[in-house]
């Protein structure tokens, strides 16, 4: 899991954008860590992303009611150029302004 963690933070700062990896969420009064939030993509809370969908699963209904999108995704050995699509598929919701410049490629 370690390996995710930095290929999300890593990704983040090469990319421009952020992320808070790994991400505790008490959700429906039952604490989750997940791999990472992603909090200016996906949904207006942000995307959360874990690679183990068993870890998700019993939080999804949640995570959509509380304004996040989610992604079972993994991403450990990904460079940065192949994660803009799927960043740009998840839809950026953070500031116009902070918005990178690959982005509006």
């Amino acid at each position: 899991m370690a390996l995710e963690y930095e290929s999300w933070r890593s990704i983040a700062v090469a990319l421009g954008v952020q992320t808070i990896s790994p991400f505790d969420l008490t959700i429906d009064g039952v604490r989750a860590t997940f791999t990472a939030l992603l909090p200016q993509f996906g949904g207006s809370a942000g995307m959360i992303v874990d690679p183990d969908w068993s870890v998700m699963e019993p939080h999804a209904d949640a995570l959509i009611r509380e304004g996040y999108g989610y992604s079972c995704i993994s991403i450990a050995g990904s460079l940065p150029s192949e994660m803009q699509d799927v960043l740009a598929d998840w839809g950026w919701n953070g500031p116009a302004e902070e918005k990178p410049d690959w982005l509006t490629i």
